[in-house]
C-alpha cells in the first residue's frame, strides 16, 4: 500500500469515528433533554438546533477534515 493511499485509509477511519461519535453524542443528548424537560417550544427549538449542529459539524468534517 502506497504511503497516500494509507494516509487517505487513515484519514477515512478518523472521519469515520468521528461521525459515530457525533452521532452517539447528539443522541445522548437529546435523550437527557427529553429525560429532564417538559415539552415545550423551547425544547423542540433547542433539538432542532441540536440537529442543525450535528449537521453543521459533519459538513465541517466533510469540508475541512479532522484535527
Amino acid at each position: 500500500m502506497s504511503l497516500e493511499a494509507e494516509a487517505q485509509a487513515h484519514m477515512y477511519k478518523k472521519k469515520k469515528q468521528f461521525l459515530q461519535a457525533l452521532k452517539e453524542y447528539a443522541a445522548y443528548l437529546e435523550k437527557f433533554y427529553d429525560d429532564n424537560l417538559h415539552s415545550s417550544h423551547e425544547l423542540d427549538q433547542a433539538k432542532t438546533q441540536l440537529q442543525s449542529s450535528t449537521l453543521w459539524a459533519a459538513e465541517a468534517a466533510d469540508m475541512h477534515g479532522i484535527k
